[in-house]
């Protein structure tokens, strides 16, 4: 379900460069694989933490095509805000499964949208909706930010 991207390497941020990730925080523990994806990968049990002090554990999933390493914050918010804006920005699941190319007659495919509603659901209870707009939406500063 939650899955990382291959995302460039973290650019070293200037000291007066702010993310839009700051205030958030992840501690991730080794976890077990993924059964239902077929091919190895490595799974790790995630807590993430924002400056309120809330907390919201996932399990997160690594290809094994990416590093072994620990996931980080802006590598697990960014998986759960994109299946939470999956299935806030669908009319249906009928338009949910076309958008992800699933089968509407799955009910695999419904599970998966089922998962999608829960995680928009606990992102409301983890993030204000300032936050998500800002983590969804905004621009993060170290794209654009070079050594210094």
């Amino acid at each position: 379900m939650h899955t990382a991207r291959n995302l460039p390497a973290p650019k070293t941020r200037k000291a007066s460069a702010v993310s839009k990730w700051d205030g958030f925080s992840a501690t991730a523990k080794p976890g077990p694989e993924n059964t239902e994806w077929g091919s190895p990968n490595n799974g790790w049990k995630v807590t993430l933490k924002n400056a309120r002090g809330n907390s919201y554990t996932v399990p997160f999933y690594k290809g094994i095509g990416l590093p072994n390493t620990p996931p980080t914050a802006a590598e697990v918010l960014e998986c759960l805000i994109d299946d939470a804006n999956g299935y806030r920005n669908a009319r249906s699941f009928e338009e949910w499964a076309g958008e992800y190319g699933y089968d509407t007659d799955s009910r695999a495919a419904y599970r998966t949208f089922e998962a999608c509603r829960r995680v928009s659901e606990r992102l409301d209870k983890f993030l204000t909706p300032e936050e998500f707009e800002a983590l969804a939406y905004g621009d993060d500063d170290d794209d654009d930010t070079t050594e210094g």
